[in-house]
């Protein structure tokens, strides 16, 4: 620890010491989770404590040359939590939350960092599943898949989209796509659409994200083909088919046991061990048609020759009308 920091320290401990309030010491501790890694200084770390829905900010404070910045915050009288942040290779790390007891003199909060790879080597889907469910003229598909980071080290994506956003998730969506919803694993502010895909720039850590979201497929005359984006190595994919929908042919994929989903049997088909880019197919016909845009279409049809029959018909009346006469 610095000479400044000591002194910061010393001040901030007797001034609440003369308003009679007794001090904790938070020391949060920056681990490095990469093997060979060292425990980076000079991080800046925040420091949050909450207690029910009111919470206090503390700092950001430098990290010592051991990895550990160090808070000098009022002393608990009420049970409360507190976590801590930092940002390492421009990701954002956060700890788990930590009990602070009433009376506490000291609390340590380790918090985790990993090193930044560009490579998707360690990254594997372990699962990914699709849903095909029936609309009028349309099929609605939800997606969801579990993103394993098995390294030690977190993966921050290959393509860059812009300095310093980078696409870590791109799923190819298919032409004509429209409703797109996000759900579980998936946040706004991180996800994108671009060049017909979907693109989800939040880092991978290593460990395990589930990911879900949805859209609509327009059908044509009740049949369409779906084909589901390999993204990653896939240890096990399956499409589940509502049966209210005929599954024509399904391309390397075989057929497996049905599945209940929300209380219905659905078609089954899998496949394992799925490289990048592997191409898969199934015919889905049966879709209900949407008439609707026909039959919108063909009252306007039949109003525009109502109008010109109409035309037509006054026309011909002013013509085979006899001419006024010329009074004396």
């Amino acid at each position: 620890m610095t000479s400044s920091h000591l002194l910061i320290r010393l001040i901030v401990i007797s001034a609440l010491g003369a308003a009679g309030l007794p001090a904790t010491t938070v020391a949060v501790r920056v681990l490095n989770q990469t093997p060979g890694s060292s425990d980076p200084a000079g991080l800046a770390v925040s420091l949050t404590v909450s207690r029910g829905e009111e919470g206090r900010s503390y700092g950001p404070v430098p990290t010592d040359r051991d990895g550990t910045a160090h808070f000098d915050i009022p002393g608990i009288a009420e049970e409360s939590q507190a976590s801590a942040s930092t940002a390492y290779q421009g990701v954002k790390y956060e700890s788990d939350p930590v009990m602070l007891a009433p009376g506490a003199d000291s609390v340590e909060i380790p918090l985790a960092v990993y090193e930044a790879t560009s490579s998707s080597e360690k990254v594997v889907v372990s699962f990914h599943h699709s849903v095909l469910r029936p609309m009028k003229g349309a099929v609605r598909v939800t997606e969801m898949l579990m993103l394993d980071n098995r390294g030690d080290r977190t993966y921050v994506g290959r393509r860059e989209l812009q300095p310093g956003l980078r696409a870590v998730f791109e799923y190819a969506l298919p032409p004509g796509y429209r409703q797109l919803e996000l759900g579980r694993g998936l946040m706004a502010c991180c996800v994108m659409q671009l060049d017909g895909k979907l693109i989800d720039t939040m880092e991978l850590k290593p460990g395990r994200r589930t990911i879900q979201f949805r859209y609509v497929i327009p059908a044509t005359e009740g049949k369409l083909p779906f084909q589901p984006d390999i993204t990653f190595a896939t240890e096990r994919y399956n499409v589940l088919v509502d049966p209210a929908l005929k599954v024509e042919s399904a391309t390397g994929l075989r057929n497996s046991d049905p599945s209940e989903y929300m209380d219905v049997a659905l078609i089954s088909y899998e496949a394992g061990d799925l490289a990048p880019g592997t191409k898969l197919r199934v015919n889905v016909a049966g879709i209900p048609f949407d008439r609707g845009p026909q039959l919108r279409w063909l009252t306007a049809a039949a109003a525009l020759l109502l109008s010109i029959l109409l035309l037509v018909f006054a026309m011909r009346s002013r013509r085979s009308a006899p001419a006024p006469g010329i009074g004396g």
